[in-house]
């Protein structure tokens, strides 16, 4: 399991926040925990940083809930790098949840 603090967007590329795309390209083949900061209704992406990196099929709930822990109010995505989820997922989560 990997625990690291939430990619600061000068680390990111280009100097913007990554979207769920960019990150199954730097991170690949592996679950990613992935906080979404806005949604860019323009481009169809979510945007946001990337909470935990590594983490084994089994432990993603977990290592999710620990990070909800410390922040209710996060929009969390939880996936494997090998199957993004959907363009367009965070206005949905956000509509879902609010």
């Amino acid at each position: 399991e990997a625990w690291v603090e939430p990619l600061p967007p000068a680390a990111a590329p280009a100097g913007d926040l990554l979207d769920h795309h960019a990150v199954a390209a730097r991170y690949p083949d592996q679950w990613v925990l992935f906080r979404v900061y806005a949604h860019d209704r323009h481009a169809g992406l979510s945007l946001g940083a990337v909470v935990a990196e590594g983490v084994a099929a089994e432990e993603a709930v977990r290592v999710e809930r620990r990070y909800r822990s410390r922040n209710q109010t996060a929009l969390l995505l939880t996936y494997h790098t090998a199957a993004p989820p959907p363009r367009g997922i965070a206005r949905q989560l956000s509509r879902d949840s609010g």
